[in-house]
């Protein structure tokens, strides 16, 4: 899958999970050891973090470098539109469990 046109230093290529599984888990550990403390106790997190990987796989997202080592590397979730104006302090949970669930109902699972 192209992702969009980004001016990428020399030599690197931005993949995602999908088309670059084995990737995932360096990419995952990279990403979780720069977590602010907080986040590795919270319960929305916690609940739906382990499912990025299959789930939204092409929201993982890894930048290689000219020898195909992991430059950088981000975990992200679709979120739905919502008014941020309405209550700040939900927002993020709030979306994550949305989309999480919506899933789940439509593949059961």
């Amino acid at each position: 899958m192209p992702i969009g046109p980004l001016d990428l230093p020399d030599g690197h290529r931005l993949v995602n999970v999908a088309d670059e599984p084995s990737a995932w888990r360096p990419a995952d550990v990279m990403c979780s050891t720069s977590w602010p403390e907080f986040m590795l106790h919270d319960p929305v997190a916690d609940r739906c973090w382990g499912h990025l990987r299959d789930v939204w796989p092409r929201f993982q997202l890894v930048l290689l470098d000219s020898g195909g080592a992991i430059a950088a590397a981000a975990q992200a979730a679709p979120l739905l539109e919502m008014d941020l104006a309405a209550d700040r302090g939900v927002y993020y949970d709030a979306n994550v469990w949305t989309v999480h669930d919506l899933r789940a109902e439509r593949t059961g699972g």
